[in-house]
């Protein structure tokens, strides 16, 4: 099987990094998926590894963080 992936991301900060975050946009590709398929009966074998698929994945990831309270005794993040 072959295999062709592609990438791109962004990453951000703002307020000195009390907002943060990054957005991923990814695409892959595959192809020459090996699987068993299943023969006739007479033919005397139960199934043969044949070359029948190919498969892509794309999409978007987000994420983002925040700094929500920062002090002495205390802090809350937020992640998402």
């Amino acid at each position: 099987e072959r295999t062709a992936q592609s990438n791109i991301g962004l990453d951000f900060g703002m307020l000195n990094n009390r907002i943060a975050g990054s957005i991923d946009l990814y695409d892959s590709n595959t192809s020459g998926l090996l699987m068993e398929r299943t023969l006739p009966a007479i033919l005397g074998y139960p199934f043969i590894v044949d070359n029948i698929g190919k498969s892509r994945n794309r999409g978007i990831e987000i994420s983002l963080s925040t700094k929500n309270i920062v002090n002495r005794d205390f802090t809350w993040n937020t992640k998402i």
